[in-house]
């Protein structure tokens, strides 16, 4: 499986862990890939293709959800918009 498209959205998802005391932000980012064969590392034992609204409600975190919706609504509906979150996944 090969990058065709990288984009880093303008979102962070921050939450707090109490076991911890930390706080946490995750930038999010999208990834459009070729349609290989997929290869799942250590720890997973399965994968499937699935449309984002049937990742939404498997989705367990708000902070989740939200990272799909910004991607599905920038990228997907508003392609000028994501052109400005575009990364090239060929240049180092």
């Amino acid at each position: 499986m090969s990058p065709i498209a990288i984009w880093a959205l303008d979102y962070v998802h921050s939450y707090y862990n109490p076991r911890t005391d930390t706080i946490h932000l995750n930038p999010v980012f999208a990834i459009e890939v070729s349609n290989d064969k997929l290869t799942l590392g250590a720890g997973y034992n399965a994968s499937r293709w699935i449309t984002a609204e049937q990742a939404m409600g498997l989705l367990r975190w708000p902070g989740h959800r939200e990272g799909l919706r910004r991607a599905t609504e920038d990228i997907v509906f508003a392609a000028d918009r994501g052109k400005a979150f575009r990364i090239n996944p060929h240049e180092s």
